[in-house]
């Protein structure tokens, strides 16, 4: 008897601590790509990310409405590239031990490598970690022209909780990647060697939302803001978002987060948010750019103040509730003379206004 008690108790010291206790990062072991893998993943409407934080609740129950369901692949190339092969792009991936980087992605019409590489994520991250650094590539569009890029990009942590996908069904765990690009692009002859005019540039900003919830490699939900500017000017906006849910990736042979699985609860819980925001700016003698606004319901903000080179000088995010009388104030004084782009995420509506500086 003593024989087996001894031997249970060293069964159970065996058992890795991250299968006893929640996630509380997203690590290599368990969220990294792994190069046979496919999964399904489904196109949805646009869902406003909700608020950040801790002990979220992010219930998206009864909004997501779906449309074309396809398989994503992933392989590898003769570089040593993770390639992520999707219906419309190809994108490019190195990974290590403590990064996923994006080196490239190819489409239709462009071909893009980026030096140096974007982070994606780095692991393991948890709630609050965040990463920033600058980029730039090169590629070709329609294979004639040479396309150019720069920029700034960045990730952070900002929320735990757990998230809920329909009646019912809340899936413990979760952790909300918020990834932000914002850059310029522009155009020209493959021998054109003189220097861009700034007004030929584009400007890009990319806002990405991914839940990782524990038990599960991949995001179960990701929602994508693209803004496009030509001289700072709006030109368009696309939103979209993608489940790949729990479900659909049973099919892994994924012994890590099958075992990780098993400790996993699912409750009930409800939350639902409508956002709205009016607003006006003013901007100083001094330099001080002012924001009042007002929001009819609880919503989660972003400002950033960026140049038609993409520079972002100002990035900042709140949580108001429904009410009037807010205001926002940014320092403005440092900033060269010139147009400057305001931009405001509120609840995944975007809205946008220029100021001379």
């Amino acid at each position: 008897m003593r024989n087996t008690i001894i031997q249970l108790l060293l069964l159970f010291a065996m058992i890795p601590s991250s299968f006893c206790i929640a996630q509380t990062a997203i690590a290599y072991s368990t969220n990294a790509p792994r190069e046979t893998d496919t999964i399904v993943r489904c196109e949805a409407v646009y869902l406003p990310a909700g608020p950040d934080g801790e002990d979220v609740l992010w219930d998206f129950s009864g909004d997501i409405s779906t449309t074309d369901i396809h398989r994503v692949y992933f392989t590898s190339d003769s570089l040593g590239n993770l390639l992520c092969m999707e219906p419309s792009r190809i994108l490019k991936y190195r990974l290590t031990g403590d990064s996923l980087m994006l080196t490239g992605y190819e489409t239709r019409l462009r071909s893009m490598a980026y030096t140096p590489s974007i982070c994606m994520t780095a692991f393991p991250c948890g709630l609050g970690d965040t990463q920033s650094g600058e980029f730039r590539g090169s590629g070709m569009y329609c294979q004639r022209l040479s396309i150019e890029t720069e920029g700034t990009s960045s990730f952070e942590v900002d929320g735990s909780g757990s998230i809920c996908l329909s009646e019912g069904d809340t899936l413990r765990n979760a952790l909300r990647l918020h990834y932000l690009k914002t850059g310029s692009v522009w155009m020209h002859e493959p021998d054109d060697t003189t220097e861009i005019d700034p007004s030929k540039r584009r400007q890009e900003i990319e806002e990405r939302y991914l839940w990782y919830v524990r038990g599960f490699r991949y995001p179960v939900l990701e929602t994508v803001t693209v803004t496009f500017y030509d001289n700072l000017s709006l030109v368009s906006e696309h939103q979209e978002a993608y489940l790949s849910l729990p479900d659909w990736q049973q099919c892994l042979n994924d012994s890590v987060n099958m075992e990780i699985q098993a400790a996993d609860s699912l409750a009930h819980a409800q939350q639902a948010m409508t956002p709205n925001m009016e607003y006006t700016i003013q901007l100083d003698s001094s330099g001080l750019l002012r924001v009042n606004y007002s929001v009819t319901a609880a919503s989660n903000i972003t400002f950033l103040i960026c140049n038609a080179m993409g520079i972002t000088y100002v990035s900042a995010s709140t949580r108001k509730e429904a009410g009037s009388g807010y205001t926002a104030d940014f320092d403005c004084s440092g900033l060269l003379h010139g147009t400057y782009l305001l931009y405001i995420n509120c609840n995944g509506q975007v809205y946008s206004e220029t100021f001379q500086r």
